[in-house]
């Protein structure tokens, strides 16, 4: 897994997947959406 590779925890790699903070102007918004919608 990713995660591993780079050593990171593997639920905050997931959530950051799951719930992406998006710069919208100049403050940071999360998307929230679930495994079925997540893009990658």
């Amino acid at each position: 897994l990713a995660c591993q590779l780079f050593q990171s925890d593997y639920e905050k790699f997931i959530g950051s997947l799951l719930k992406p903070r998006v710069k919208v102007g100049t403050e940071w918004v999360s998307k929230g959406q679930n495994l079925e919608q997540d893009p990658s």
